[in-house]
This record gives structure tokens, sequence and C-alpha cells, in this order.
């Protein structure tokens, strides 16, 4: 098949899941199809394209976009022109008329349209043969983010933000021939909040090193903490976390170390009062199997988003014994008490640690459920197996476009702001 992507962000190096989930299917598909890309970048990726290309040669990048720089009317623009607060930076001619003339050089099986801030451009593909793939219900994520201790005008804010994407979602999803989310939940709530008939749940993969990863012994009394520190509402979570549940638990037992791992870190995550109860953050690291399999337990205590979390099931891949609130496990669909533990309130995160403490060989066993979990739903060849039948059957409507195909790649980097093109990398 010939599969054209539009990505919301170029998927090299994989450093989010955004890029992970578009990394994964462009690296599986290319060994039999042929894969062509259009994405947005920023001037790090660009210089990532070539060193990607020599990865994957099947791989064509048609071309790379800067987005448009945000502005404090981006919200209002993106809201007023695509129903989306988040679309007005990845709004580009010059994106557009790549697209165009893609679709007139290739007649392709299928088009893929990754994450819901480039369903704009459903408008040229046109529904048949394009899959929109969302990963979550959007409108879900927002309306997890209302909880009480929000201002009034936080309440406001984000009541209309969800108000809106689920507008967007009964207006445009139907435009397309399939719309993506990786979890069952997600699923659910499009075809019944939204009434929509064209949602298809495919997992998320993770990477075949995560499932093969044997790096010894771990350190049962060291904590795991991987988060996204920049997001506030997580940030707080972490928090709370650390003032309710781990210092007590660092209290019974004078061993407990942890490791907050993930972007966003800064002083107040090493202050005196935490380093000296072992905590130490880290951000980003060179070998993040190495950071996850090496603790003991992995502890998720995020209470907003949708959809099946990475950083969850890059965890139970490894093995580790993962500790996590039920909004994390959510869109997972693994069992409590066997393959993790589910934990509602501090108290309820004090007693699993303290479990698995007086138990490592319920600590283990719990590891090893989540590890035979992901390989039996999240197995890379397996899910690019059902991305391959879901193609397949989009490919079998009116095709896109008919015309000579491409004779070879032709990468330019644009500017969206201007009109000057880069020359080719």
């Amino acid at each position: 098949m010939k599969i054209l992507f539009l990505l919301q962000e170029f998927p090299y190096p994989a450093t989010n899941g955004v890029r992970w989930k578009a990394f994964s299917l462009l690296s599986g598909l290319s060994q039999s199809h042929t894969c062509h890309v259009l994405a947005f970048a920023d001037a790090e990726a660009e210089g990532y394209v070539q060193e990607f290309q020599r990865k994957f040669p099947r791989i064509s990048v048609l071309g790379l976009f800067r987005p448009q720089p945000r502005t404090k009317w981006s919200p209002l623009w993106g809201l007023l022109k695509h129903g989306i607060a988040s679309a007005a930076p990845f709004e580009s001619p010059e994106f557009s008329a790549a697209l165009s003339e893609a679709l007139r050089d290739t007649d392709y099986d299928a088009v893929h349209i990754d994450m819901i801030n480039m369903s704009q451009y459903g408008e040229i593909t046109g529904k048949a043969r394009t899959v929109l793939s969302v990963n979550d219900a959007v409108s879900r994520a927002y309306r997890t983010m209302l909880e009480p201790q929000l201002s009034l005008s936080d309440r406001f804010t984000t009541t209309l933000s969800a108000l809106a994407i689920q507008l967007h979602e009964r207006r445009v999803y139907p435009d397309f021939e399939a719309v993506h989310v990786v979890s069952k939940v997600d699923q659910d709530y499009l075809q019944t909040r939204c009434l929509l008939s064209n949602v298809e749940q495919i997992e998320l993969s993770v990477e075949p090193g995560y499932l093969n990863w044997n790096g010894g012994d771990e350190d049962p009394y060291r904590l795991v903490l991987p988060a996204n520190l920049s997001h506030p509402i997580i940030r707080r979570d972490v928090q709370t976390f650390i003032e309710g549940a781990y210092f007590p638990i660092k209290q019974r037992f004078s061993c407990v170390r942890m490791t907050i791992l993930g972007p966003g870190g800064d002083t107040s995550f090493s202050n005196g009062t935490y380093t000296s109860a072992g905590i130490e953050c880290v951000g980003w690291v060179d070998d993040y199997r190495q950071a996850i399999g090496s603790a003991g337990v992995a502890v998720i205590p995020e209470t907003c988003g949708a959809g099946t979390k990475n950083r969850v099931i890059q965890s139970m891949a490894l093995g580790r014994a993962v500790v996590l609130s039920p909004e994390s496990a959510s869109g997972v669909g693994a069992q409590d008490e066997h393959d993790y533990l589910v934990c509602r309130s501090s108290e309820e995160f004090i007693e699993a640690f303290c479990r698995l403490f007086a138990a490592p060989r319920f600590a283990r066993q719990l590891g090893a459920n989540a590890r035979a979990f992901i390989q039996e739903r999240h197995d890379p060849k397996k899910i690019i197996s059902k991305w391959e039948a879901l193609y397949r059957r989009v490919s079998k409507m009116k095709p896109v476009a008919c015309s000579a195909t491409r004779t070879g790649p032709c990468t330019q980097v644009v500017n969206a702001s201007s009109q000057h093109r880069h020359s080719n990398l």
C-alpha cells in the first residue's frame, strides 16, 4: 500500500507520546509499504531528518513546515476558524499546497491524519480513504480537568473548551472514513456522547526493546514517577502524592527513594525538603528504559487526561509493579490487583506500597503479569497488523487522487509564517 501521513510533529526523535505513535507506525509499516510524510517540525527536529531517512529509506519526507508562532490571539482564531483553540499554529497555506500536490502526484491507498489539530486538512483530503487518528476523546480529556478546586474563571474556560471540542467532534469527525482512538473507554465515549459510528480502537504499541529488556536487578525500594511536570494539573498531582503519600511512606521505610522522570522539573522539586527525603528530579534521560526498569515500583498518580498513557504501558512492559490512579488506569483495560494496583487516595497509595514492600514476591508477580498483559495487547507486530487491516478497509473507498507516482523524495522545510522555502535537506 501507499500511505500518506500528515503529522502535527515530525516523529523523530520520538521524545513524546505524539511522536512515538507516529514513529512506531512508520517504522513498522515501512517494512512492507510505501510511506510518505508531510509534517510540522521545529528547528531541532529538522536537524534529524537525514538521520531518520538513513534509518528508514522507504519513508519519503515530502516536506517539513514550521508551525505559526503562538500569540495571545491564536486560541481565539483557532476556535473561530477551526473549532479548536489549539489548531491555529498548524494552519498553513504552504502545507495545504504541498498536500494538494502530493494527492495529485500519487494515488494513495490511504491518508493518515494525526491528531485533532490536523483535522482541518480533511477539507483537502476528503472523507474517502482518510483516517483521522486523534488518540483520545479530547472533549472527555477536558472534562476530567473540571475539579472543585479550580477557580471560577478556569472552570469556565475548561468547560467552554470541552463544549467547543465536543461540537467539533460531532461536526467534523463524521467527515472521515474512520476516526482512531487508543482505548475502548474513548471509543465508547465518542460513540455515545458524540453519536459517532466510524470510531475505530487500536491500542498503542510499545517498542520491542521494552518487552525484551533485561537490565539486571532492580532496587525494590526505589520508586520512579514518570510525568510531564510542565502540565499544571499533573504537577499538582505529583505534589499531592509526595506530600500525602510519599512522605508518610518514607517515615515508615527510611530506605525508600524516588526519581521523578520527565520534563518540567525545576528547583521546586529539588529543594531541601524533597532532596533530604530521597527525591531526585532528573528530567529527560538518555536511557529511559534503564531509568524505569532499575526501579522496583512505578507510580503514576495523574488525575487528568484520557486514553492510554505511554508511560503506563512502558512501565508495565518493563515488568515493574505499577501503582496508579484510576484516571491513569482507565484507558489501559488491565485488571486491578492482578496487573497493577489502582489507588484512589493518599491512604490507598500508602497501603499499596506497604503491601509491595512487605511481600516482594507479590511485587514481582504483579510486574510479571503486567508484562504479559502488554505482550498480549500492545505487541508492535499485532498493532501494525490492526493498522494494515484498517488501511485496507478504507482503501476500498473512492480514490483520493490518481496520477503518476512521485519518483523520489523531495524534502522541503517551510516556515509557515512566511512564503520563504528553504533549500532541500
